[in-house]
């Protein structure tokens, strides 16, 4: 089964038809099952509500969640967060992604590059 994480900066690509938005679509296609996590929703609403509005972002939030299942940010998340961060030293949120992946055993797919070269990633930019 093929599952897939996207975070905000694969949603914002697709929404603002930037050059790998076909990429992240195909991909999304592709999986079985499909996440995103709470604040990557949030960064996903409050970026389009800037640059395209409150109707267009709200649009886009229920097209999001009709289609990927919501990964709330729970204990098991956290403390795999943690360790992470003690091994790798990154960002506590670039941790929890990772944690919130490796709980629901998926890959994450990603424009951001504070996760290139991280191993169960699709890292699309550049």
């Amino acid at each position: 089964m093929t599952k897939f994480l996207f975070d905000s900066s694969a949603w914002v690509e697709v929404f603002t038809g930037r050059d790998k938005y076909s990429q992240v679509l195909e991909l999304h296609e592709k999986a079985d099952v499909t996440y995103i996590t709470a604040i990557d929703l949030y960064q996903v609403c409050s970026s389009l509500e800037q640059s395209q509005g409150i109707e267009q972002a709200t649009k886009k939030r229920e097209l999001i969640e009709r289609t990927s299942s919501l990964v709330e940010i729970t204990k098991e998340i956290a403390l795999k967060a943690i360790e992470l961060r003690r091994k790798k030293k990154m960002t506590s949120l670039v941790c929890l992604t990772l944690a919130a992946c490796e709980v629901n055993s998926a890959t994450l797919v990603t424009l951001d590059p504070h996760f290139k070269g991280i191993k169960n990633v699709v890292y699309l930019g550049e």
